[in-house]
């Protein structure tokens, strides 16, 4: 029976590996920086303008460069667990001007986590828009066309994460 398991375990581990390695998630390429600017209100959060579903995307944003994503019930008001976030949860963000980047990691279905670097256009202190998406490992790009609007609320979720350095 031992015999058994540990060679499930061994198939398992030689199917997730990749020339030998392990998959590795991908780095962020978008190194953390503090935001010191006011392009954006940092004070609540932004929410994807008319959600679909019940459950709506939200970001917060953190003077410390990190960002965290969740959801909202658009019935209730209530956050997802926002305390107990993963990896694919969290990421870093930039801002110059009137633009936007911010990179996170995304939940995989076999390997590693891979990343997604969003850019935009600021619109004012409380509206952006994204317009695309590429995932640097690969080059892969897409179009979009999300809002995002401000919502104040305090106290926000904690940023501090053992992810971002």
């Amino acid at each position: 029976m031992k015999a058994l398991i540990l060679a499930l375990i061994l198939t398992s581990v030689l199917i997730s590996c990749k020339k030998g390695e392990i998959l590795k998630d991908d780095e962020l390429t978008l190194k953390r920086e503090s935001y010191l600017g006011n392009e954006l209100r940092i004070d609540g959060y932004y929410q994807v303008e008319s959600p679909s579903t019940e459950w709506s995307r939200v970001y917060f944003f953190y003077r410390n460069g990190v960002f965290i994503e969740t959801y909202i019930n658009t019935e209730t008001g209530e956050f997802e667990d926002v305390e107990n976030y993963s990896k694919s949860r969290i990421g870093t963000f930039r801002i110059s001007e009137d633009s936007i980047k911010y990179e996170k990691w995304y939940p995989s279905s076999g390997g590693g986590l891979p990343t997604y670097l969003h850019s935009g256009t600021i619109t004012n202190d409380s509206t952006y828009l994204l317009t695309k998406s590429i995932r640097p490992a690969t080059g892969d790009e897409s179009t979009l066309d999300e809002v995002f609007h401000f919502i104040a609320y305090s106290p926000k979720p904690d940023s501090t994460n053992n992810f971002v350095d």
